[in-house]
């Protein structure tokens, strides 16, 4: 059974501004421990001379209830870490195959904050995941009419994240999972986010396409088989988000016996990040 955990916070004030890192769904195993890092950077970027760093971390459900949260407060070069351990078993005893887990983070202006996210197995204490965000803004994410880049004749156009080819063997399975982020981006509140998911071939078919429409705090997944052909075949994941709210994917690639094999964010949280800059 896959339990989703996901991310949350009271919504900040009006007059605030605030444009974190994403960080799509992490999958984890019961008796896996799911570290947020944070770093705060020590040189000066641009014109800007390094600053401490203050904020909040936390862990989310895919209801959207805060787990776990904690402030930081960072001299530049410092480091601190949030870990959440996943308990082995359920209160009736049944063993918890996978849960989804939110990591998030809310910077208050000043320094500038680097996170990541590892997880560990508990029993080995061997480290199985390293995860960086998804877009280093959650601005990157979605159209949004506040973005004159996404206009035109004032209609935003389409701007998705983009995923790579991933090869797949024929006893694995491949999963897109979808956060609906629940936190004001700069002036913007949450919205509704709403859009398609599709699975290509190397040849561009359509495999597998759904929809998904989701209150911000919210989650879904969506799954494809490899299809039943001899050796490797090539998987193309695709995300068509609707103007709305933010919505943060990845991908996961499971074994034949439901363990997690990949996890891939997007190359880019926006597809025009990929396209060729002509210098003149």
């Amino acid at each position: 059974m896959v339990l989703g955990l996901l991310c949350g916070l009271a919504a900040s004030p009006a007059s605030a501004e605030i444009d974190p890192p994403g960080f799509a769904p992490v999958p984890l195993e019961g008796s896996q421990t799911i570290r947020l890092n944070v770093l705060c950077f020590e040189h000066q970027v641009g014109f800007d001379a390094p600053a401490t760093c203050r904020g909040a971390v936390m862990f989310h459900d895919a209801a959207g209830r805060e787990l776990k949260r904690s402030p930081y407060e960072l001299a530049p070069g410092q480091t601190m870490n949030l870990q959440l351990t996943i308990p082995a078993n359920t209160a009736s005893g049944a063993p918890i195959q996978r849960v989804a887990i939110i990591p998030c983070i809310l910077p208050d202006p000043g320094g500038v904050a680097v996170p990541s996210v590892e997880v560990f197995d508990r029993d080995a204490g061997r480290m199985v995941l390293h995860v960086n965000p998804a877009a280093v803004r959650m601005s990157e994410f979605n159209n949004s009419l506040a973005d004159p880049g996404s206009l035109s004749g004032f209609d935003p156009q389409p701007d998705p994240p983009v995923f790579p080819v991933a090869t797949l063997r024929t006893d694995q399975a491949m999963r897109m999972n979808i956060f609906c982020f629940e936190h004001a981006v700069n002036t913007a509140a949450p919205e509704a986010c709403r859009g398609t998911i599709m699975f290509h071939d190397a040849a561009g078919n359509v495999l597998k396409r759904a929809t998904y429409d989701l209150s911000p705090g919210q989650s879904a997944s969506v799954g494809l088989a490899a299809p039943g052909r001899s050796g490797l075949v090539g998987i193309i994941p695709c995300i068509i988000p609707e103007p709305g709210g933010r919505a943060v994917p990845n991908i996961e690639v499971l074994d034949s016996a439901g363990r997690l094999a990949l996890l891939i964010n997007p190359t880019a949280a926006r597809a025009s990040r990929l396209k060729q800059v002509v210098v003149r």
